[in-house]
Parts: structure tokens; sequence; C-alpha cells
């Protein structure tokens, strides 16, 4: 008994011995997979060797960029400030239209604006076009004042939200000016020349986008500071209706003057309805006389 109970002690004792280091060892048996996996993975299956380190450098550093860059975006996503655009369209008309164009130009300077574009046609009601920009936090009571110019016929406000879009240029600048960097960097430390041509046209293409996206911004930000209004005028006039003549002498003097200007386009009707049937008559005149002169030959013939 005392051996068996010995020998189960044994048991039970290697038993918690095995249980408890498989319990601590779990973690690091990971970590020891891991590492055994990979060396045999590496030796199997090795990649090819890059062209050149400067070149497989630059490539790892932008795909890193690219990944920081849209953490960073996603998570201050929540945190970007509203950037709006005003954008208003009015109809108007009005009896004096030069003085309506000119009374929208006096307001627009007011109020720290200027006038973008500006043109005018002529016809039978006169008309205009104008663009104005003023600041943005002036463009409300803007719209009131020049309400009072003409007859509003119609008037349309537009918000446009370009948040996103401005954000996402800053961000691609920002990631373009860093590439930028590391480009002239590489270009600097490289030796080889076929590396140096190829870091320099993504050199052009890198700068090209910075341009594109500082230009974006700069338009972005003029169009949020300063809201645009376009205008479209016109003339309204009324017509002119010349009075009837009270004065007797004058009534007979029109019927006169009337009177020879209908006599001088009966005539003038007369000369051009002549000379259309000019050539005929001369024709049928040519006819008679010769009709006469056969008929007069014959008559003689027959008395002698």
């Amino acid at each position: 008994m005392k051996r068996i109970n010995r020998l189960s002690l044994v048991v039970v004792a290697l038993f918690m011995v095995l249980v408890f280091g498989a319990c601590s060892a779990a973690p690091n048996g990971r970590m020891a997979d891991t590492a055994a996996f990979a060396p045999v993975a590496s030796a199997g299956m090795a990649p090819p060797a890059p062209a050149s380190a400067p070149m497989m450098a630059w490539e790892e550093a932008e795909s890193q960029a690219f990944f920081y860059a849209d953490s960073a975006d996603a998570a201050q996503a929540e945190q970007r400030p509203v950037r709006r655009i005003k954008i208003g369209h009015m109809s108007m008309e009005s009896d004096d239209i030069n003085f309506a164009v000119v009374r929208f130009e006096s307001y627009t300077a007011v109020f720290g604006g200027w006038v973008e574009t500006r043109s005018t046609r002529s016809g039978i009601h006169n008309s205009a076009d104008l663009t104005l920009r003023v600041p943005a936090d002036r463009y409300d009571d803007f719209i009131l004042v020049v309400s009072e110019i003409g007859r509003v016929r119609g008037f349309e406000d537009n918000i446009i939200d370009v948040s996103a879009e401005y954000f996402d240029s800053q961000t691609r600048l920002e990631i373009n000016r860093a590439e930028e960097a590391r480009l002239l960097e590489f270009i600097q430390n490289s030796d080889s020349l076929e590396d140096i041509i190829l870091l320099e046209a993504r050199l052009s293409d890198v700068r090209t986008n910075i341009e594109l996206h500082e230009n974006n911004i700069q338009r972005i930000n003029r169009n949020v500071t300063y809201s645009t209004l376009h205008v479209h005028l016109t003339e309204v006039g009324q017509a002119t209706i010349r009075p009837v003549a009270i004065n007797l002498g004058t009534r007979m003097g029109d019927g006169f003057i009337g009177s020879i200007t209908g006599v001088g386009n009966f005539l003038a009707n007369i000369a051009v309805f002549m000379a259309y049937v000019s050539v005929p008559l001369v024709f049928v005149g040519i006819c008679v006389f010769v009709g006469l002169f056969v008929s007069r030959r014959r008559k003689r013939e027959k008395v002698v």
C-alpha cells in the first residue's frame, strides 16, 4: 500500500508539473512558432533582390506614408470644421438698366466685394448679366439691400458643402510634400543613373500634384470667404406713343404731305411695272410692225 501511495503521489506530481509548464509556455510557444516559421518561409520562397536600395526604401516609405495618412484622416474626420460655399442666382427687372448696373457695382464695393464679370446686350429689351463677389459674412445683408434696386422676379440660394474636398486636398498635399522631400534625399544619395532618372520622373509628377492641390485649396478658401451672386437684369421700358396733333393746320399739312407721298409711291410703282414689262412690250411691238408691213405689201400686190 505504501508503494502504491508513493507511486500515486509521484504520478500526481508529474501531472501537475506538466500542466503548469504547458500554461506558462503557451505564449512563448506561439512566439517560438512564429519565429520558427519565418526562416522556413524566407528560405523556401526568397523574394527577388531589388534593383537598388534607394528605390526599395522609397517605395516602402511611400506605402507607409499613405497608410498613416489614411489612418490620421479617418481619426480626424469628426473634428473637421465645416466649409460651405454660398452661390445665389437673382433675376430682376428695371426701368433703367444702366442705372441698375451702377447701383449693383456701388453696393458691391461698399460691402467689400468686387464685380467678377459683367456683360450687357442691346435689343428690344436691354439686358445685363453680373457676377458679384462679396464677403460671406455679409452676403445675407447684401441680398436684402440689392433686392430694392428693381423688381425681383426670381431668386435661388445654393449652399455647397466642400469640407471633404478641402481636407482631402490638404491631406494629399501633405503626403506629396513628404514624398517630395524623400525623393530629393534619395536623388542626392543615389549613385545609380537609372535610379536617378526614375526618381526625377516621379518627382516631376509629385510636384505637379502639389501644384494642383495648392490651387484647389486656394480656390476653395476664396469661394468660402467670398460668396457669389449671379444677377440677370432685364430693362422693361414704357413704349412711347406719339400724341395726335390738335392743330388743324398741322393736320392739313400732314395730309398734304401724305398725298404727295402717295402719288410719288404710285408713280414709282408704275415705273417699276413698266421696267418689268418693257421687254415683252418691245417684242409685241416688233410683231405688230412686221404684221402691218406684210399686210400692206400684200394689198399693193393685189392692186397691181
